[in-house]
């Protein structure tokens, strides 16, 4: 919908999320701060909505975009739901914000002339890695399920692990782990890492927000 309450509803977003405004993902000017409802809102919900649905119809892809779970400098991690597979996944796009940005149209595009190179040596890199990752199987790598270009850019599907990130547990009223957790957490990015870098890649990206820990 994009009439009342409902609309508003879709856009918003926890403060935690500002990185949004103004890094070429959303302009500036869409961005209203509500402090005491401690949300960002976007101010164009009408736009947004048109601009995700001119996202979602471009995509090469048998499904529904939800909502957006991460950002970071390589791209926006958005959480959808596959209907030819039917389940829940996590779908990564690659937009750096160092070279692109979204245009009006729903396209990523470089930043300018000078970045067009760098834009575009990033997102075969980005098509690569999926490449490689999908042809892994391992209990401590989240598997990619496909990959495809689309709104000049690059996307990967992989499965939705449910659970939280070492991040997200860190920042919890008792913000340690026990020692035990810990070595059981290292034991496994060990295993992990080591099968990527067989493969000859590096992850790059190591951090506690990109660390899930799933709920089983």
């Amino acid at each position: 919908t994009t009439g009342g309450a409902r609309s508003e509803a879709i856009v918003a977003f926890n403060v935690e999320n500002r990185p949004l405004a103004g890094n070429g993902v959303f302009p500036t000017s869409w961005i209203a701060d509500d402090k005491e409802s401690g949300v960002l809102v976007l101010s164009r919900p009408i736009v947004f909505a048109r601009l995700l649905a001119r996202l979602q119809s471009a995509l090469p892809w048998p499904g529904w975009l939800l909502k957006r779970l991460d950002a970071d400098s390589f791209g926006i991690t958005y959480r959808a739901f596959d209907t030819q597979l039917a389940k829940f996944v996590a779908i990564k796009e690659y937009l750096p914000v160092e070279f692109a940005v979204r245009g009006g149209d729903g396209n990523v595009v470089p930043r300018g002339a000078r970045f067009a190179e760098d834009f575009a040596w990033g997102r075969e890199r980005f098509l690569d890695e999926a490449r490689a990752l999908a042809r892994f199987r391992h209990l401590h790598i989240v598997p990619v399920l496909r990959y495809f270009e689309a709104n000049g850019t690059a996307y990967t599907v992989m499965e939705f692990e449910d659970g939280k990130s070492v991040g997200e547990l860190l920042r919890q009223p008792e913000g340690r782990l026990a020692t035990d957790d810990v070595q059981r957490l290292a034991d496994g990015l060990i295993g992990g890492l080591s099968a990527v870098h067989a493969q000859g890649f590096l992850h790059r990206d190591i951090k506690p927000s990109n660390i899930i820990i799933r709920r089983d």
